[in-house]
């Protein structure tokens, strides 16, 4: 630093390159970049089969609710719905997170649900949760 150069010029340049970093995400196979939500459906997928014993009864289903928000509804058999949920809904909420972090690299909300078909859906106007 010379002594021209201040210390708010210096953090101010610093700054500028921090904003020009695009987060630039791997490229997975089974994955497409065009649709939205369709990288945070596959590992949240990988998470949901790895966590189930019958495997071929867990789906990801992605719900598009409007421009920059997804909803994942996980799917999988009743019985074992208590293993995606987790002990007091850690394993879900890690999953949530998980989502997040994913749609914030891609400049969208995302929301993962498990959906229990012996449940009625869940009323979210008297939710005080909010994305």
């Amino acid at each position: 630093m010379s002594e021209t150069e201040t210390l708010e010029d210096v953090n101010t340049e610093s700054e500028k390159q921090e904003e020009k970093v695009k987060l630039v995400l791997p490229k997975l196979d089974n994955v497409d970049d065009s649709l939205p939500g369709d990288r945070a459906a596959a590992v949240i997928e990988h998470i949901v089969q790895s966590l189930v014993e019958n495997k071929d009864k867990a789906e990801v289903e992605v719900i598009e609710t409007d421009d920059h928000t997804v909803e994942l509804h996980v799917h999988t058999d009743p019985d074992e719905i208590g293993r995606v949920i987790g002990k007091k809904g850690r394993v879900v909420q890690a999953m949530r997170r998980i989502a997040r972090a994913i749609g914030s690299a891609e400049d969208i909300n995302i929301g993962v649900e498990v959906v229990d078909p012996q449940r009625p859906p869940r009323d979210k106007s008297r939710s005080d949760y909010e994305d």
